[in-house]
């Protein structure tokens, strides 16, 4: 019985032992690990220590470069974006006829591009800047005491609206060295109504003078209601050139029998092959009433491919050839009236290029005489041209160059109207101020002056003083009313 309890007691002791020594053994491995950690976290601990003192100096660094940012750029009163970001945003809405998401866009790309991390404005941030540059150029820029020469007209009809846009060209400024650009010409006055009849036009031009504008004439197409308004405001008018020389053309060829057969097969030919394989002989399209004030493409058109057929008359020709020429023989029976529209055209051209450069001078008429004597052009157009300087060269007593060509007003309206078809159901809204700035070099001064001093309280008083509303704000006031 002793012997069974020591045996069983020996073994307990030794399974005892086992144990210990198992245990000593993952004892040691823990102690071992435990180093180990100790080690790591002291290292990492380190590292750590050594990123934050590191991400504190570039902090403090972004900080300072912020700060010398914010030294270097031109701060605007209200106003979180500087004036750089500001002229940057507005020289590359005006540099072309963008919308302005892409504008904002643009300036991603650029920023993304080089680098820069900053806030970008959004659109309608950068189209608020720009319709404060133009209300303030409008309506409270500063007037010069220089005479100018107005360049009045008014725009198409848009849901019942008229826009009518008064030009000021100022003479100390023109040297008459090339065609009027958007440069050189000041919006005076941007007015919307239903109608525009001579008095209304008169009472504006009086308020411009009220202002303290000095006129020294008028240039205008050929409008009743302009041209009585300049009569009534005692402002003596220039025929516009190239309306009046336009009318001419009108009167000669509308109602000839022959230009009506010309224009006809001329439509046809566009109908006929527009859409098929024979696309590339397809002329120019005819723009209606407009058509006689720009005859050079169909007059082009119409000569270069009388010249090919006269060629694939004289040679052996591919059936492509010969289906060419069977849809374009016509143009042999009209060759007279080709041949007259090309010199037609020649000499528009050429007095043109004097006229709207040189503008009205002693000098540009005998220029305007010599090419009319060397011309084969019709007798129509010749005599008209003459009777023109004639009936306009009377200012020339007082002035040496006269301006006498108002197509700059219709490349702010076209490029007014580029813009609308971007969004056809918005009539003339509050944008149109966007016209003032069409061409401009924006100052710095100006530019911060008007962002600051014109508030989004008075762009909306300027809108509402003129009942601007967009087709969309029409169709919601219409829904409301009717429940």
């Amino acid at each position: 019985m002793t012997a069974k309890v020591i045996e069983k007691t020996e073994n307990r002791l030794q399974k005892w032992k086992e144990k210990a020594v198992f245990r000593g053994a993952e004892n040691r491995k823990e102690r071992k690990k435990s180093k180990l950690l100790e080690k790591s976290r002291d290292l990492h601990r380190n590292k750590y220590k050594a990123e934050r003192t590191k991400n504190r100096e570039l902090r403090r660094e972004l900080k300072l470069l912020k700060r010398k940012l914010h030294q270097d750029h031109e701060a605007v009163r209200g106003h979180s974006f500087d004036l750089d970001t500001m002229l940057l945003c507005l020289n590359i809405k005006q540099s072309g006829t963008m919308s302005w998401r892409t504008c904002r866009s643009i300036i991603v790309a650029f920023y993304i591009y080089f680098g820069i991390v900053v806030k970008v404005p959004s659109a309608s941030t950068i189209r608020y800047w720009s319709l404060k540059c133009g209300y303030y150029d409008l309506e409270e820029k500063q007037i010069s005491s220089d005479p100018y020469v107005l360049i009045i007209d008014e725009s198409f009809n848009v849901g019942r609206q008229s826009l009518l846009l008064v030009l000021g060209v100022k003479l100390s400024a023109y040297n008459f060295s090339g065609s009027l650009t958007m440069q050189d010409v000041d919006v005076l006055s941007i007015e919307v109504k239903k109608s525009w009849k001579s008095t209304d036009i008169s009472q504006e031009i009086k308020r411009l003078k009220n202002l303290g504008y000095k006129i020294a004439y008028g240039c205008s197409d050929g409008g009743n209601n302009i041209v009585k308004s300049l009569k009534d405001s005692g402002i003596d008018r220039i025929y516009d050139c190239t309306h009046a020389f336009s009318l001419l053309v009108k009167k000669n060829y509308q109602n000839m029998e022959t230009f009506k057969l010309f224009s006809s097969q001329y439509s046809l030919l566009n109908r006929q092959n527009y859409m098929g394989q024979d696309t590339f002989i397809c002329p120019p399209k005819l723009r209606g009433k407009c058509r006689f004030l720009n005859m050079y493409p169909i007059a082009n058109w119409a000569e270069e491919h009388l010249n090919l057929v006269r060629r694939l008359a004289q040679k052996r020709r591919t059936d492509t050839e010969q289906r060419i020429y069977i849809k374009l023989k016509w143009l042999e029976a009209f060759s007279d009236l080709i041949g007259e529209l090309v010199q037609l055209v020649k000499l528009l051209k050429a007095v043109f290029k004097v006229l709207k450069t040189e503008g009205l001078s002693e000098s540009s008429i005998k220029k305007v005489n010599v090419l009319i004597s060397a011309s084969q052009a019709p007798f129509f157009i010749k005599k008209g041209i003459r009777e023109w300087i004639q009936t306009n060269n009377k200012q020339l007593s007082e002035y040496e160059n006269l301006i006498c060509c108002s197509d700059i007003i219709e490349s702010f309206f076209g490029k007014f109207k580029h813009e609308q078809t971007k969004n056809p159901n918005k009539g003339i809204t509050v944008g149109c101020l966007n016209m003032v700035n069409f061409g401009k070099k924006n100052n710095r001064k100006e530019v911060k002056k008007a962002i600051e001093e014109v508030r989004i309280v008075d762009l909306e008083e300027w809108r509402n003083d003129r009942n601007l509303k967009s087709f969309n704000d029409k169709r919601q006031e219409m829904l409301k009313k009717l429940g």
